[in-house]
């Protein structure tokens, strides 16, 4: 699992985009073949963004909240704490 922490100033930001994007694709009965599709990447890509194991570029990012309808940073699950 990707688990990626950003330090912004006395804040730190947990992405959670793997768990986020299995999520998405769940509550809108997308396949992983569906999802390739429209994203235009293979099934194994949508396969390993979901197990963490490779991350897509922000283009693909942006695409991915426009498609599922939702914020950037309820895709990537960021969360602040002080």
């Amino acid at each position: 699992m990707i688990f990626a922490i950003i330090r912004l100033a006395n804040e730190v930001a947990y992405i959670k985009f793997d768990e986020n994007l299995r999520a998405f694709r769940k509550q809108k009965e997308f396949s992983q073949e569906y999802l390739a599709e429209k994203m235009n990447v293979s099934r194994q890509t949508i396969s390993k963004w979901e197990n963490g194991t490779a991350m897509p570029d922000l283009k693909k990012l942006t695409d991915l909240a426009t498609l599922f309808d939702v914020s950037m940073d309820e895709l990537l699950g960021t969360k602040l704490t002080s």
